[in-house]
């Protein structure tokens, strides 16, 4: 199965191309869809397309991790996310005058131990995935209905820890045929 979390489009577009040695322009098409619109169908496609585009649907993983606990606080909402392992991710929405912001987590746990800290208590259990880093901003404007504006790694994790992942996860939500997030709306704190 093709991750459509962790590829830019050009990335998927080469990808399905490998699987299906043709159909550039309908994955452009279909990775589009998926991060502009939160659904995939084949209805855009002429008649004669479908079928090619069907099988692109079945190449594709489209599972999102599930949301076992979302809890408000005033206007700040934060959201727990259950990973494939069962581990647990932290996602905070915080509206602001400028607009909406989410951060989000780059690890499970952290190895800073710092004492304040939850996250930093309960010890680096691992790195996230570009995969579910990028999931996490899915599962915000998708599942939970909220436009963000900007994106901080603040959430469990330092993400200079699993610099690779969060880079491949910026390069994904920085993509113009994707979420199209400008880079200085994009920080780690």
């Amino acid at each position: 199965m093709i991750s459509i979390f962790s590829q830019t489009q050009d990335q998927f577009v080469e990808t399905v191309f490998r699987h299906l040695g043709k159909g550039r322009r309908h994955a452009a098409l279909l990775y589009a869809q998926w991060f502009k619109e939160g659904r995939v169908d084949v209805n855009w496609a002429e008649p004669q397309a479908r079928p090619l585009v069907e099988s692109m649907i079945a190449l594709v993983d489209w599972r999102l991790p599930e949301v076992v606990t979302q809890l408000q606080d005033g206007e700040t909402v934060k959201f727990l996310l259950n990973m494939n392992d069962n581990l647990k991710t932290e996602s905070v929405i915080i509206p602001m005058q400028t607009g909406t912001t989410l951060c989000i987590s780059s690890q499970v746990g952290c190895k800073m131990g710092c004492a304040f800290c939850e996250t930093g208590r309960m010890g680096l259990l691992r790195s996230l995935s570009a995969e579910e880093i990028v999931a996490q901003v899915y599962v915000a404007k998708f599942v939970t209905k909220v436009s963000v504006r900007n994106i901080v790694f603040m959430g469990m994790g330092e993400p200079f820890d699993n610099f690779e992942n969060v880079m491949q996860a910026i390069r994904v939500l920085t993509d113009p045929a994707g979420f199209g997030f400008g880079p200085s709306r994009i920080t780690e704190i």
